[in-house]
């Protein structure tokens, strides 16, 4: 069993370092491409890859656990200075994506 969640943490860490340069390289054709072919929309391609590439630090920083039995969910800090209130940001910073998402949605339906 061990081996399994060593097998775990490596591909947590190596799909980390994917996800930075994924996002950089995302970042970096946003800024590169005319702007005449996206146009406005490339500033919030640049905010959401900003972002993920700070949430994927993040997630490096406190390895999160993530427990779950029948009819339970819970999400753990496996960090050295943890607490309740870096385990809520944990969970509120991951939702933020989620609500600019829903923004952006929602002012595309409304424009």
């Amino acid at each position: 069993m061990d081996d399994l969640y060593r097998t775990i943490d490596i591909v947590t860490k190596s799909s980390s370092v994917l996800g930075i340069s994924c996002n950089i390289l995302l970042i970096y054709l946003i800024v590169t491409k005319p702007q005449s072919s996206i146009g406005t929309f490339r500033y919030l391609l640049i905010v959401f890859a900003s972002y993920d590439i700070f949430l994927v630090i993040l997630h490096i920083i406190f390895e999160p656990k993530v427990i779950t039995l029948p009819n339970v969910f819970a999400c753990v800090l496996d960090f050295k200075y943890g607490s309740r209130i870096l385990t809520c940001l944990h969970c509120f910073v991951f939702m933020v994506p989620y609500a600019i998402l829903i923004n952006h949605l929602l002012y595309r339906y409304w424009i």
